[in-house]
């Protein structure tokens, strides 16, 4: 049990790393906690003095960071053969599980920043190993160990300190198994596996000379190219095996932004811009909006299928808006985020994403700077989304007196208590005018973490509803005479909005009479006592 005004809840590891802390400023409805349970949905249940609180912590979501072994910040994310792949600034990792923890360990042999890590079987020994590509070259990996792929190639690049085949991404020929292509800082280059093991440089691709970022091949087996202040490339490879290349930019329609991200669902290309999502519409050369169910006017970044889904960020230009959404269709008109709108990736960090991925066992991951986030995709919103807000207690802000505790209830005649969730007629709270600076506390029974809002509106006194806001109070100073009806609402970290709830309360016009100031104070409904001079 924790003694506090404001922390209910506090959680560590054995380590002494804190978890999470639940505390009355951030919406907890109340910090008298008697005893908690976790429920097999991972609902976190905690009983009060008076009353119970639904606590949705991060089920569904774990987080790794520099605890768990991430030493940099996160710029690739690769799955090979049940392992995860965490390419950083500063090297390559592995998540692997050691004595019962899941953990990253440093891949040895990289020691610079890796774009892309590809898993990649020799078309001619079966051999399965990984393909890292570094900014200062391109590495393979094999068992826990990397080695540079292109020493085996100098001899036939005609000098004798070699050329590093330094880039941003790595693809697999949808035409020679035998053929990687190399995204570098200025084009695309060619890498062959010979029978014996050897790989020499196969040439460049002509017409692409952008700094190639992403590549993706689509249903049709052509090769899409995302370039930095370059636009999108379209490769294809005719019969006669020649490969041909159009360059997609402001001619066909599409502004070209720093970085025009590609994303294949089901099997087409889509480009993602700060103007939404496009398709290259070959008849017309032109590029027109997509027929996928994202709206909107936010731009969209990190398009990936997932499922029968997919997901992708949305964020405004000056990035101040910025969000991960979750689509459960590709079909859907509105393109509702999962059912009954609510958009379970709203948890994670409201910042950009630096690489997406979805692996086999349908765990999603995400990285923000140096921390990993994993989310399993089959998880889904909670299906009850009624929850309410209520004023949790009010205080004096000259004093701090507690003037309403959060609670109210009524006995019978034979002394049962019942406990109400709204404020019935006659209970009011009546106060004197020298009690006229007041700070209100909200809570929600269904409380989720890192992501409760409250909204509230002050009638006779505010214009308008007041911003989101994660802090759970309002205060106002100098509040004049009169009746006063405060309603507050909250919205959940998935969007969802609670009904109004109304707590009315009264300010009595100031008072002198002969003997000097008369004070009025309220211990408790129905009751108040009056202090003067005279």
């Amino acid at each position: 049990m924790i003694f506090s005004d404001d922390i209910g809840y506090f959680e560590i590891t054995l380590e002494g790393k804190e978890v999470e802390t639940l505390r009355v400023s951030r919406g907890l409805g109340n910090a008298f906690v008697t005893d908690f349970a976790e429920s097999r949905d991972g609902t976190l249940w905690l009983t009060h003095n008076m009353g119970l609180s639904a606590v949705e912590m991060q089920s569904g979501f774990r987080r790794y960071t520099s605890f768990d072994g991430i030493n940099d910040v996160i710029i690739s994310l690769c799955e090979d053969k049940g392992d995860l792949y965490i390419g950083t600034m500063s090297s390559l990792g592995r998540l692997e599980a050691r004595d019962g923890r899941a953990a990253v360990h440093t891949v040895e042999g990289v020691s610079s920043s890796v774009w892309q890590y590809l898993p990649y079987v020799s078309p001619y020994t079966g051999e399965r190993f990984g393909i890292a590509q570094s900014h200062l070259g391109v590495y393979a990996v094999r068992r826990g160990k990397a080695q540079p792929l292109e020493a085996f190639a100098r001899e036939r690049l005609g000098s004798k300190k070699g050329k590093r085949l330094g880039g941003y991404s790595v693809l697999v020929s949808p035409w020679d198994p035998a053929v990687v292509y190399l995204g570098t800082n200025d084009g695309l280059k060619g890498l062959r596996c010979l029978p014996n093991g050897r790989w020499v440089i196969d040439g460049e691709v002509p017409s692409v000379e952008a700094e190639i970022r992403a590549m993706m091949v689509d249903a049709r087996g052509r090769v899409w190219l995302g370039a930095y202040m370059g636009g999108v490339y379209l490769l294809e490879r005719s019969a006669d095996g020649t490969i041909s290349c159009r360059h997609l930019a402001e001619r066909q329609g599409l502004r070209v932004p720093n970085l025009t991200f590609v994303s294949v669902v089901e099997g087409k290309a889509y480009l993602s811009t700060p103007d939404g999502v496009f398709e290259y519409e070959e008849s017309r050369d032109t590029v027109l909006r997509s027929s996928l169910p994202i709206r909107g006017r936010l731009g969209v970044s990190n398009l990936m299928e997932v499922g029968r889904g997919m997901v992708c960020q949305r964020y405004s230009r000056g990035e101040d808006t910025i969000f991960m959404e979750y689509y459960s269709s590709t079909k859907e008109r509105r393109g509702e985020a999962d059912s009954g709108g609510c958009n379970p990736l709203r948890r994670l960090p409201a910042k950009w994403v630096d690489a997406v991925l979805c692996t086999s066992d349908s765990l999603l991951w995400f990285a923000y700077g140096d921390e990993l986030y994993s989310y399993d995709a089959h998880r889904r919103c909670r299906e009850s989304a009624d929850f309410r807000a209520y004023v949790s207690a009010v205080r004096t802000l000259r004093g701090d007196s507690v003037l309403f505790g959060g609670t109210y209830f009524r006995a019978d005649a034979d002394g049962r208590v019942e406990v109400l969730k709204e404020q019935p007629k006659g209970m009011e709270l009546a106060l004197p005018y020298s009690l006229n600076a007041l700070i209100f506390f909200f809570g929600t029974d269904d409380f989720t973490v890192g992501g409760t809002e409250f909204q509230y509106f002050l009638v006779n006194n505010d214009r308008e509803w007041s911003r989101w806001t994660r802090s759970g109070e309002a205060q106002y100073m100098n509040l004049s005479e009169g009746n006063y009806t405060l309603r507050v609402r909250a919205k959940d970290v998935y969007g969802r909005i609670s009904p109004v709830t109304e707590y009315r309360f009264s300010i009595a016009p100031p008072s002198f009479g002969r003997g000097g100031p008369t004070r009025c104070m309220c211990l408790s409904p129905g009751r108040c006592c009056t202090l003067g001079s005279g």
